[in-house]
């Protein structure tokens, strides 16, 4: 299978980038001119672009049979509405009809990054609806394309932004030297290593002929949900932290989900199965993180 990956520079691209080269399938990266690609997928061919003509000639000359799309814009920078538009929405759509109007042999697969998050959360959440409903109506108009929708739960793993929630806590947790202002904690979320997100991607594209419809969703998560404050507890007790946990320090926002898990029975259909728990999905973080 030749696979065509966007956001390879990206926390979950990077990671599947690097599986893909390690197993010797040699993807395409297809890169913004001016992104810069992590030290440890420099083996794979990239394919820069500027605009939708050099993204069509990018898929056009590769062939693809199969797209990964993880490239996404989560707004944290301040950016306008539009760029968000630009990012989630309009360049994803520019990938799927240039692979559509491919001319690869065979059936084609696009497999898209999606979000658990509820369309009404915030901006980035929105836009990755718009683009899932306009990629599916896409997907319907043609006979040899399958989209499919991973909706993914909430990622940690090495080489994550350290913004995020996870890798905050884990700083916070590592210094030790201010407290730790938090929520209540009594939300439940169902995290999940980067490396099974990874593995999960690779089963939908390797049993698409399990694939019986144009378009499909499937959860990627654990399938359990711990409150929040169990797992800050956790990473305090995994990395043995004196930092001091102020739960109830900070409220809720006003629409806050309180609860967020994974169906996962439609990937464990394909033969799929989550490798990390909790403890030792935190564990092996904690651990790369000591050896950076």
């Amino acid at each position: 299978m030749r696979f065509l990956l966007t956001g390879a520079s990206g926390f979950l691209g990077r990671h599947i980038a690097r599986r893909l080269i390690d197993r010797g399938d040699e993807p395409l990266l297809l890169a913004r001119a001016t992104s810069q690609m992590p030290a440890d997928i420099a083996p794979a061919q990239v394919a820069r672009y500027s605009d939708a003509d050099g993204i069509r000639k990018a898929i056009h000359a590769w062939k693809p049979d199969c797209v990964i799309h993880t490239a996404c814009s989560y707004g944290r920078r301040h950016e306008r509405l539009a760029e968000l538009v630009s990012t989630n929405v309009t360049f994803g759509l520019d990938v799927m009809e240039a692979l559509a109007d491919g001319h690869a042999s065979g059936p084609k697969l696009f497999i898209n990054a999606g979000t658990s998050l509820q369309r009404n959360l915030n901006a980035y959440a929105l836009t990755k609806a718009q683009f899932v409903e306009c990629a599916q109506t896409l997907a319907r108009t043609r006979t040899d394309l399958q989209f499919v929708n991973l909706r993914l739960e909430h990622m940690y793993g090495p080489h994550d932004d350290t913004s995020k929630f996870i890798g905050h806590v884990l700083r916070a947790c590592r210094q030790s030297n201010a407290p730790l202002k938090l929520t209540s904690g009594l939300q439940r979320r169902d995290f999940i290593h980067v490396s099974d997100v990874v593995s999960a991607f690779l089963a939908v594209a390797e049993r698409q002929e399990l694939l019986d419809t144009p378009v499909s969703e499937m959860d990627v998560g654990t399938g359990e949900a711990p409150t929040v404050r169990e797992v800050v507890e956790k990473i305090h007790r995994l990395t043995n932290s004196r930092t001091e946990l102020q739960f109830g320090a900070l409220p809720l926002r006003d629409s806050e989900q309180m609860l967020s898990c994974a169906d996962t029975a439609r990937l464990r259909g394909l033969g799929w199965t989550p490798l990390h728990n909790l403890d030792s999905g935190l564990q092996d973080l904690i651990d790369s993180d000591s050896s950076q």
